[in-house]
C-alpha cells in the first residue's frame, strides 16, 4: 500500500520585487523527472507540496517570475516527508 504525504513550503523574499508567481520544482532524485507547480503572488507565506511518498527525500527548486520572464533558480533544498501516519 502507498502512503501519500505532503511537504509544507513558505518563501521569505530577500528583497522587495515584483514577484508575480514561483516555479516550483520537485524530484525524488537527479535521475527523478521534475514535477512543476506554480505558486501565486497571495500563496508565497505558505504553500503544501501534496500527493507526495511517505517517508522519502525530494529536492525542492524554487524560481521566481512575473511579466518581464524568470529569474535565476535556487539551488534547491532537500525536505523529507513524514513517515506514514505521522503527517
Amino acid at each position: 500500500m502507498s502512503h501519500r504525504s505532503r511537504v509544507a513550503c513558505s518563501i521569505t523574499p530577500l528583497w522587495e520585487a515584483e514577484t508575480s508567481q514561483l516555479l516550483i520544482c520537485f524530484s525524488l532524485g537527479p535521475e527523478d523527472r521534475y514535477n512543476y507547480t506554480t505558486v501565486k503572488e497571495d500563496e508565497l507565506n505558505g504553500w503544501v507540496l501534496q500527493g507526495l511518498q511517505s517517508f522519502t527525500k525530494y529536492k525542492v527548486i524554487v524560481q521566481a517570475f512575473n511579466n518581464v520572464g524568470a529569474g535565476p533558480a535556487s539551488a534547491g533544498v532537500i525536505a523529507m516527508t513524514a513517515e506514514a501516519g505521522q503527517d
